[in-house]
């Protein structure tokens, strides 16, 4: 733990108190949620609150009630100014707030969200993708990750939104829990202001009763360990995908992931009237964080929280070194609903390395060739125009599945000979995310694929897992959901570098162009005029997630 922490911990320094949520957050209110079924909004129609109980499909996203509710929102994306750990830093938000707005709505219900791009100083286009949600039959719909200029950003995605921060390629100076956390301002050297004491989240339970926490790795880089002190996780989903519940100290995320877990509240008196840590600690062996503890402080609602009180409470005991930079195992993460893995018709082989270019930038090839988009050439129009081959420009990446129903990938991450100039032997894990689909994870470990699948009958579904370095990862997926979906690393600084494949799912079965809404058409020209008159700063794959 590093030294500025254990200040904190052991109460040395203040937790509290410096900034106003508005000077770190922005315009942020609290996430008080849904209730059980929420009321609709004012003219959306008729709430059916019959929810069946048998699923029909594998997923929620496979067997959905009708609600006949339509929830909306508006995003208004703009570059300000926070402080969300008290050094002062360019952000780009949405309306305003660092993390940027919940969009939380019932099973069944349509979500409709209107974006404004208000990015200015200098103004650059931005797209959003949906983090886990699968799009289907609206492949136009899927977005792509946030593409902000110049500096690299820290996204929260998914069912949270999009926000970025600005922030160094290389090390990450802090970490945060809901955007917040305390930083050391004496190493601030550049006379930037800084404000050691700009508070930590704080989160209150009620004694004796069951709470449902939704923890989101929304960071740029980095496996976070999930835990919280002299508490147990009863983990029950993993990236929307409900699991047969089991019980830990603590969970992994790696970038993009998602994990639902419930935490029971303590009963005695003695118990509640002590406050807890809430950690999130990123891993140092798989990324290079100059800070990486974040701190949250938990309070029972009987308990005196008025008094700012710092915990005493015992951090959970894990051995990072033996854990490695993966995930959780795969024999402990079941599905309550099985589906068991089919016999693929079509297995795609997919290798990482990375080299440096001629311009003595590192960069990620998969089976030798990086990728680099072209924003005025979108493959999916490309192919709903017949055009279903890119001879003269294989950095899009595009592996077509032709006419597989059932595609399985196998993707290796191997240490290669440290002897040859151009290919680094070093190599790290990577957050995998295929968008479009919940996919099989079928193995996933150091070395190389053994041929063996685990839990055959039911193996774990999600659409993010981490490669791990020097080792592979192994997945499955039906072609029930034509388009193109991109697959890439989920780290800012690799899918900036390349490490991306678009996978062309079906390609006869792609929705024709008259099934596109006009206003996608009318994205795309008005992107086209924009870039015609104005130089966009390209300067790597183009996605930096």
């Amino acid at each position: 733990m590093s030294s500025f922490v254990a200040k904190l911990v052991s109460g040395a320094l203040p937790l509290f108190g410096g900034l106003t949520l508005e000077q770190t957050n922005g315009n942020w209110t609290s996430w008080q949620g849904l209730p059980d079924f929420a009321p609709p909004v004012p003219g959306a129609g008729h709430v059916t609150k019959r929810v069946p109980q048998v699923y029909e499909g594998n997923t929620v996203q496979q067997a959905t009630p009708y609600t006949g509710v339509t929830r909306k929102y508006h995003f208004d994306v703009t570059r300000t100014f926070l402080s969300p750990d008290g050094y002062l830093k360019p952000v780009i938000a949405i309306n305003n707030q660092v993390p940027g707005p919940l969009i939380e709505a019932n099973w069944g219900d349509w979500i409709e969200v209107t974006v404004t791009n208000s990015i200015r100083g200098p103004a650059d286009g931005t797209a959003i993708h949906w983090h886990g949600l699968l799009q289907r039959e609206t492949p136009w719909y899927d977005g792509v990750p946030g593409d902000f200029h110049p500096s690299y950003e820290t996204l929260v995605e998914g069912i949270m939104g999009v926000t970025g921060v600005n922030r160094k390629p290389a090390f990450s100076d802090n970490n945060l829990i809901n955007g917040k956390m305390n930083y050391d301002c004496s190493l601030v050297k550049d006379g930037t202001p800084c404000v050691s004491n700009a508070g930590i989240s704080k989160f209150v339970m009620k004694p004796g009763k069951k709470h449902l926490l939704r923890v989101i790795n929304g960071g740029s880089a980095g496996l976070q360990y999930f835990s919280i002190d002299e508490h147990e996780l009863e983990v029950i989903s993993m990236d929307f995908v409900p699991i047969k519940p089991y019980r830990t100290n603590y969970i992994t995320l790696g970038v993009g992931q998602r994990s639902e877990v419930i935490v029971r509240g303590k009963k005695s008196k003695e118990d509640t009237s002590r406050a807890y840590f809430m950690r999130a600690n990123l891993s140092t062996i798989c990324a290079l964080p100059r800070q990486p503890h974040a701190l949250a402080a938990l309070y029972y609602s009987d308990a005196d929280a008025a008094a700012n009180k710092t915990p005493r409470s015992a951090a959970q005991v894990f051995s990072e070194s033996r854990l490695g930079c993966a995930n959780e195992a795969l024999a402990s993460t079941v599905p309550v609903h099985a589906a068991p893995a089919k016999q693929p018709d079509r297995v795609i082989r997919l290798q990482i390395t990375d080299s440096v270019n001629a311009t003595g930038h590192e960069e990620y090839l998969i089976n030798n060739q990086t990728f680099r988009i072209n924003f005025n050439q979108p493959v999916l129009k490309l192919a709903q125009e017949g055009n279903f081959s890119y001879p003269n420009d294989p950095q899009w990446n595009v592996i077509s599945t032709g006419r597989s129903r059932v595609v399985r990938v196998v993707w290796e991450n191997q240490k290669f000979d440290p002897a040859d100039p151009q290919v680094s032997n070093l190599t790290f894990a990577h957050p995998m995310h295929m968008h479009g689909h919940d996919w099989q994870v079928l193995a996933a470990g150091f070395g190389t694929w053994d041929g063996r699948v685990t839990n055959a009958r039911n193996p774990l579904r999600r659409d993010t897992h981490l490669l791990p370095p020097n080792g592979h990862l192994v997945m499955q997926f039906e072609t029930d959901n034509p388009g193109i979906w991109p697959f890439h690393c989920h780290v800012a600084w690799h899918v900036s570098a390349g490490l991306l494949v678009n996978i062309m799912e079906r390609p006869l079965s792609l929705p024709s162009r008259s099934q596109i809404p006009r206003i996608m058409e009318q994205t795309c020209k008005d992107w086209n005029a924009w870039s015609s008159r104005n130089v966009v700063p390209q300067i790597d794959s183009g996605l930096r997630l």
